[in-house]
């Protein structure tokens, strides 16, 4: 399956894309969210976005489009991960223990 722009993949192919960014994104955004409130433990986090799937190119249409679904906190972290290119983004820093 290319991974192209809308218009280098079949109709088919970019509703699988679409379900499969968007699962990604709800589990980036709750795996945020845990870390956020002190649930998981930030030296097992893996940095959104290291996995590729925001680098599709489809990504970046999918993102245009859809990114209002999301909290603006969250919008804000997958901003800052599409700007890095890749590079580790920094970890929230507010927990459930107060600062």
């Amino acid at each position: 399956m290319s991974t192209g722009n809308s218009d280098q993949v079949r109709p088919d192919q970019q509703r699988v894309l679409t379900w499969f960014i968007q699962a990604k994104l709800r589990a980036d955004e709750n795996r945020f969210r845990q870390i956020e409130l002190g649930l998981l433990d930030t030296s097992t986090f893996i940095p959104l976005g290291n996995n590729g799937v925001y680098r599709l190119p489809f990504f970046a249409e999918f993102w245009a489009l859809r990114s209002t679904e999301f909290a603006e906190d969250f919008r804000e972290v997958v901003e800052r991960v599409l700007s890095l290119a890749g590079s580790q983004i920094p970890l929230p820093t507010r927990s459930c223990e107060g600062d």
